[in-house]
């Protein structure tokens, strides 16, 4: 697939090959989100903060160049004649950066938001049950505390397993 160009959507290559997908698993990057107006139609301010810090940067363009190695290693070189995305032209760290501030897409999946910790004012205990709140449980990644490394699909069927445990022996 070729990645979006601004204003466009994921289009399908026409010819054979192979895609190589690599990502970092745990950003420092923070964005934020601003409210503009006091109104309830006003648009929020959003800046999602992609690759703002120095490792980030840095860890990007290593992606980008230990994948552009894998490629070229034996025996994958010899069925690979151009790269698509982000292209051979883009080599320079500053050139991969631009190229995936203007192309790349998100595949952040989102947590914390009522994250579980152990102090008064952490949103979620450890049982899962909402601070302040009878009876209230929160069972999905938004409280997880930290970024796991790799999809979140199995951490959350584990943490659902324990909500249960911690339902049957709270009833």
């Amino acid at each position: 697939m070729l990645p979006p160009q601004p204003g466009q959507a994921i289009r399908v290559e026409r010819e054979p090959g192979l895609i190589g997908i690599a990502y970092m698993l745990r950003p420092s990057s923070e964005g934020g989100v601003r409210i503009t107006a006091s109104g309830p139609d006003a648009l929020p301010d959003i800046d999602p903060g992609y690759i703002a810090t120095y490792r980030d940067r840095a860890t990007s363009v290593d992606i980008v160049r230990a994948v552009r190695r894998l490629f070229a290693a034996r025996p994958l070189e010899k069925w690979i004649e151009h790269e698509t995305a982000p292209g051979g032209g883009v080599q320079t760290s500053q050139e991969i950066i631009d190229t995936g501030l203007r192309t790349g897409s998100a595949g952040y999946h989102a947590i914390g938001t009522a994250a579980m910790g152990p102090n008064d004012d952490d949103v979620v205990d450890s049982r899962l049950r909402v601070r302040g709140v009878s009876g209230l449980r929160v069972v999905d990644a938004s409280v997880l505390p930290i970024m796991v490394s790799g999809n979140l699909h199995g951490p959350v069927l584990a943490m659902a397993w324990r909500a249960a445990d911690f339902i049957l022996d709270d009833a």
